[in-house]
């Protein structure tokens, strides 16, 4: 099947996974992305019948994709860094309440139990 054969989204699909391909849909802000960064020799877009009509999918090597996340992985990293700093800290600071507020309790227990007893 080539590209210009394509008449449906599952079509669509089936070409995409057997050439190693990735697709957005037009319309859309990947889309949008792929267009301004991609050279005119990375992508095909292809016109696609769906549900709504007609409209377009661009088709780009999967191997950018890869190429992206792993580019990517070091910014990723820091944010999980900071996400379980953050995450240790509400612990210890949840943990701080939790014990402040049972000594509070415990030393207004002995006053509420005097209180109590008859006199």
């Amino acid at each position: 099947m080539t590209p210009e054969a394509m008449f449906d989204a599952y079509e669509l699909y089936e070409y995409a996974s057997a050439n190693s391909l990735e697709y957005v849909w037009e319309g859309t802000t990947a889309y949008a992305k792929r267009l301004r960064i991609l050279q005119p020799d990375q992508y095909i877009i292809r016109p696609v019948r769906t549900r709504r009509g007609i409209t377009h999918a661009l088709l780009f090597a999967s191997a950018i994709l890869r190429a992206e996340w792993e580019a990517e992985a070091p910014e990723r990293e820091r944010i999980e860094a900071i996400r379980y700093s953050r995450m240790l800290k509400a612990e210890r600071a949840a943990t701080d309440a939790d014990r402040e507020r049972l000594a509070a309790s415990r030393q207004a227990w002995p006053a509420r139990r005097r209180r109590r007893r008859p006199s």
